[in-house]
């Protein structure tokens, strides 16, 4: 059990951290056993990871060795890329706004019930 929670919180942690994993298949493999996936390579980013390989092990090892590039420096167009200046915004004026919209004429309450159900569960 406690083996258990241990994978639960690991795996729960990078989800909270927002981590990429970007191996896949099983690296360690024992004859007349299942392959399993215990060697992890976690990036903040998801395309930073090109072309993972997996090798025959090193001497008597169990596991494979892995090989991997990784992608540094990748050039970001500046004028392609969107930015939104969200503190130039004037957000009483659209909170005022919103205070006029009529909530139960304009938006179908149910809807949004049962969106708040769905992404909950």
């Amino acid at each position: 059990m406690a083996v258990a929670l241990t994978r639960i919180l690991f795996f729960s942690k990078t989800n909270d951290l927002f981590l990429y994993q970007h191996i896949s298949d099983g690296t360690r493999h024992r004859i007349g056993q299942q392959p399993s996936l215990l060697d992890y390579v976690f990036t903040d980013e998801d395309n930073v990871i090109d072309d993972v390989q997996f090798s025959t092990p090193l001497g008597k090892s169990d596991h494979v060795r892995i090989e991997l590039s990784y992608i540094q420096g990748q050039q970001v167009n500046e004028g392609s890329c969107v930015k939104f200046n969200y503190w130039k915004e004037d957000y009483a004026d659209i909170k005022k706004e919103l205070r006029t919209i009529d909530g139960q004429s304009n938006f179908n309450i149910k809807k949004w019930t049962s969106l708040g159900r769905i992404s909950v569960a």
